[in-house]
């Protein structure tokens, strides 16, 4: 082939290669934690995690330790062993997400398993709360003694007080913790499930709010022994008792409870007094002159179930009030829209008994798939902003959040069919790159046909475009023969290898994995989880290519180096570990506690399988 139809020819290559790359550049197909799609170039290993799951055995384990694990929370909560409860609701809590999203990505909601996990959801959250007040109770029984030592009534009457929010608290989560264990039950005797741990939390549960009342009868009886005793001060005061109306004593969302405090005594008008929901201040104010004090207190972030009301004026109480909290439905919109660039708005109204609903958490499912949640705003409108490729999709929207009075509500589904358009500014960031990449191979064309024709150097600092002139013809002198080649000498013997570097050298697994961790929680504590997921990433390449003679292995992406691992033990916690990592280091997002431990766990895991590997 002649220099003549070879030059328009690599000229032409190399222009269709630049329109590929600037096609794609414009629009790059990446990895981001929300795509949960797979294509010839890209496989989510979550769905080889999920794979392996499918049987019912490995199930079936994952329901029993569950239920197993809530009586134990439940357990360590009843035996005042707060500190081993927090670590272990923590795992329940993980082993929780794991479940959630098998039964979501396998389209199992609408079955028993999906009714299991709304159950196991439901006490995870009431053992939260649980946890909690329990604490707090036992906290006051510190503060009781102190004030009875101190002879000091009105301190006492405010921890009895305190303690009766808290009761009631504990009380309620016992009714619906109860409520709810005999279907929970039957769900596990179906999948012959040992509920023997979870029967027994049912039963502790019922105990801890005994508990709690006969304290606070306790506690009640030596507030008024000591008000009694104490000795009476020279100055009488000048409120002697406070009394509390609430009218109505039944209200839903969006209603309106009217709370009238009443002060007697020497100088009741022009008094501070405050009052109180489940022992946490509400409201607070002056009373008037004839010593009344009225506030309307709007059901809004209110849970569903009974609670405490009191007024309080310096250690001067009110008689408790109940108030019953009913829930009402609610009614979740949505709409989707493409805007530029592939970016799709998702939106929608949260309302209940005509009004809007602010602060409540709504979760966006894509294709069955939680991708996020977001809050609504003070007109109970909610908006997100998703970047998908060109396809279909099926978006629907939940809320079940259960610090407002309100039922779980879901939208319709809606399908949107994304489109490849793209907006004025990419389509003007293309023609640009388009035309760099024309300008780019068509200098580079002109230096190599000016180099075959015999021209000078291609830059020169004085004129760096002077390459592009052409130069003239030259006569070309008549060759002369070469001058024969001296003897080259002997081929030496091949060079061995270079000895390993330190990094490579093969160190004692133990202790370098202990410097590993110790580096990683070091980087955790500091708030860099992108380098602190790396450290431990590097620790399994290498020791992954070291076990299994991988050459080139830091030139592999993790999902390369994963999927070496399809049939070694390793590959079950390398699998989630993967997933997790990329969701960190690729996808920007911040570990939780539950989340680091977890995959310091994983990163155990499959260390110790590759080094127990006899492979």
């Amino acid at each position: 082939m002649t220099r003549r139809i070879l030059l328009p020819l690599m000229f032409v290559c190399a222009t269709v290669v630049g329109l590929f790359i600037g096609v794609n550049f414009a629009s790059p197909e990446l990895y981001v934690p929300q795509n949960h799609s797979s294509s010839q170039y890209h496989v989510n290993p979550q769905y080889s995690e999920i794979t392996s799951w499918q049987s019912s055995r490995d199930l079936m384990e994952i329901m029993s330790a569950l239920m197993d694990d809530t009586g134990s929370v439940v357990v360590k909560i009843r035996e005042k062993d707060f500190e081993t409860a927090e670590r272990e609701y923590r795992r329940l809590v993980g082993q929780g997400h794991n479940f959630e999203n098998i039964v979501v990505d396998l389209e199992l909601s609408e079955t028993e398993m999906g009714e299991f996990n709304r159950y196991n959801q439901r006490n995870q959250e009431l053992i939260r709360r649980l946890l909690d007040d329990s604490k707090r109770f036992e906290e006051l029984k510190s503060l009781e003694v102190r004030y009875r030592d101190e002879k000091n009534p009105s301190a006492l009457y405010s921890v009895t007080y305190e303690g009766e929010g808290l009761k009631t608290q504990i009380q309620e989560v016992t009714r619906q913790y109860d409520q709810q264990a005999p279907a929970f039950t039957l769900l596990g005797q179906q999948f012959s499930l040992n509920t023997t741990g979870y029967l027994q939390s049912v039963s502790e549960v019922e105990s801890l709010a005994q508990e709690a009342g006969a304290t606070q009868e306790t506690r009640k009886a030596e507030a008024d022994t000591l008000k009694r005793t104490s000795p009476v001060t020279a100055m009488p005061a000048s409120v002697d008792s406070v009394t509390l109306e609430v009218q109505p004593d039944q209200a839903t969302f969006g209603d309106t409870l009217r709370l009238t405090a009443w002060l007697t005594g020497r100088f009741p008008g022009e008094q501070t007094v405050d009052v109180y929901l489940d022992s946490q201040r509400w409201a607070s104010g002056r009373s008037d002159a004839t010593g009344r004090f009225q506030y309307d207190l709007l059901v809004d972030r209110v849970r569903a179930e009974r609670h405490v009301l009191y007024a309080a004026h310096e250690g001067v109480y009110s008689p408790l009030v109940n108030v019953t909290i009913v829930p009402t439905d609610a009614a979740l919109s949505l709409e989707v829209r493409q805007l530029a660039e592939r970016n799709v708005s998702v939106s929608g109204t949260l309302t209940a008994a005509g009004l809007p609903v602010p602060g409540a958490e709504v979760n966006i499912y894509l294709d069955n798939i939680r991708v996020m949640n977001t809050l609504t705003g003070g007109d109970g409108v909610y908006r997100a902003f998703l970047p998908l490729q060109a396809g279909m999709y099926t978006f629907r929207t939940a809320s079940s959040d259960s610090t407002f009075p309100l039922r779980a509500a879901e939208s319709p589904p809606l399908t949107l069919t994304v489109s490849g358009r793209a907006g004025a500014q990419s389509v003007i960031t293309t023609i640009m790159i388009y035309a760099t990449f024309l300008i780019l191979f068509s200098m580079g064309a002109v230096v190599y046909y000016r180099h075959q024709r015999g021209g000078g150097g291609p830059f020169e600092f004085r004129n760096p475009f002077a390459f592009l002139k052409l130069p003239r013809r030259k006569e070309i002198p008549a060759r002369t023969p070469p001058e024969p080649a001296a003897a080259a000498p002997p081929p030496s013997e091949e060079a061995s290898p270079p000895p390993p570097t330190a990094e490579e050298a093969a160190t004692t697994p133990d202790r370098s994995r202990e410097f590993v961790l110790a580096q990683y929680r070091q980087l955790i504590i500091g708030g860099d989880h992108p380098n602190a997921v790396q450290g431990l990433y590097l620790f399994l390449r290498d020791q992954l290519a070291r076990k299994y003679r991988i050459r080139d292995h830091r030139s592999f992406t993790p999902r390369e180096l994963w999927r070496l691992t399809n049939n070694k033990t390793c590959f079950g916690d390398f699998t989630k570990f993967i997933h997790l990592y990329e969701t960190v280091r690729y996808g920007g997002a911040a570990l939780s506690p539950e989340e680091s431990e977890s995959l310091v766990r994983w990163f155990e895991g499959t260390s110790s399988a590759v080094e127990s590997d006899s492979d």
